[in-house]
């Protein structure tokens, strides 16, 4: 074959340059002899970090790619996670192009990759198979409900006859409260999964409304809930805007209500609870799954103990606490009601242990 002439040289490092795809040549020893601008873009390291640097450095975790190792690269394909110098994960689908084998050995590559980021992808086919768990749970707690609603109404009635007529008879009296005590507890536990399934199965009208008011009364009715031992604080960044959204009163009134609640419970109903509101103008530079557009951000953040690492990923889901009574529906309907005004809701830890922050994002329809 004859050598390639100046203008297929030149076409081919025009492609190697502009390609929007990470190109990487692995030479003697698996080190990298050859790596494009995007890889750099993506990964945040340039050509003194990695060349002459094995290729197994750029994964999270080499055992993703051990398969490719021991089979002597003959796999084309698979997916492994790198982790670039801004220490964002991304999951990346390679390509491997093996030299020709009739090529001598100390050609200037062995083999090369070309990965192709799907990330988002990957996201949206795990929030796909979310959706469609949750709204299949959805469906099947709000039938378990209303069968358990309808065996608790006669079961509350018939006790509150029957305490009016043994009101002469203390313990007769006594257990008829224990019995309407625990009926009542077993409603509310009822009326929780009833709004997780109709959060899930039946999305209700939104309203739109101007933000300011609705966020003070929804502020107050949580406030008027806490002890006094508890002080709050609100505050409004130089950069926050009074802007038009769209949500429901209530729901806001629950969300604010539920968050303030937790935070109080998690420091002993001692301590601050500290509010702040802003604008971003981009949600997407903050969480993959917000679009970029302005959104209002509500910081809720408390002085106790933060959340445990392990807990992090699991508060939102359906059926999960770590207190010893509810139904650990609290937080999950609230994902929900934010999902469906188009906002997100995230969770982390305060930097230095200074306890848990939510963090919520309320899409902008306009500003007043």
């Amino acid at each position: 074959m004859p050598p390639p002439s100046p203008s297929q040289t030149a076409f081919t490092d025009h492609i190697f340059q502009e390609i929007p795809s990470i190109l990487i040549g692995v030479g003697p020893g698996g080190l990298i002899t050859h790596i494009n601008p995007f890889t750099t873009h993506i990964t945040g390291l340039n050509e003194t970090d990695l060349i002459g640097q094995s290729w197994k450095r750029l994964f999270l975790d080499e055992r993703e790619v051990q398969f490719f190792v021991e089979e002597d690269g003959q796999k084309t394909t698979f997916n492994a996670r790198l982790q670039g110098a801004d220490g964002k994960i991304r999951m990346i689908e390679w390509l491997v192009l093996n030299q020709n084998p009739d090529s001598p050995r100390n050609d200037s590559f062995y083999f090369a990759l070309i990965g192709r980021d799907i990330t988002k992808d990957v996201q949206n086919q795990t929030q796909k198979r979310q959706e469609e768990k949750m709204l299949a749970l959805g469906h099947l707690a709000g039938g378990v409900a209303h069968e358990i609603n309808n065996l608790l109404q006669p079961i509350i009635m018939g006790a509150e006859i029957l305490e009016d007529r043994v009101i002469k008879d203390p313990q007769a009296q006594s257990t008829c409260e224990a019995i309407l005590r625990n009926a009542h507890a077993a409603s509310e536990i009822v009326r929780d999964i009833l709004l997780f399934s109709r959060a899930e199965t039946d999305p209700l009208e939104l309203d739109t409304l101007p933000f300011d008011p609705a966020f003070d009364r929804a502020l107050k009715l949580a406030k008027d809930q806490l002890p006094i031992t508890i002080q709050t604080t609100t505050r409004k960044a130089s950069t926050y805007k009074p802007a038009f959204c769209t949500f429901r009163q209530s729901d806001l009134d629950r969300i604010l209500l539920n968050l303030v609640l937790n935070a109080a419970q998690a420091m002993d109903n001692t301590g601050g609870i500290h509010i702040t509101l802003d604008i971003v103008l981009s949600g997407a530079d903050y969480m993959d799954k917000l679009e970029d557009r302005h959104y209002i951000k509500i910081d809720i953040s408390d002085e106790g103990p933060g959340i445990p690492p392990e807990n992090l990923e699991m508060i939102f889901n359906p059926f999960y606490t770590t207190k010893q009574s509810g139904t650990g529906l609290g937080l999950t309907i609230i994902y929900n009601i934010i999902q469906s005004w188009g906002g997100a809701i995230a969770v982390t830890n305060t930097a230095g242990g200074g306890g848990a922050c939510f963090t919520i994002f309320i899409p902008v329809l306009r500003y007043i």
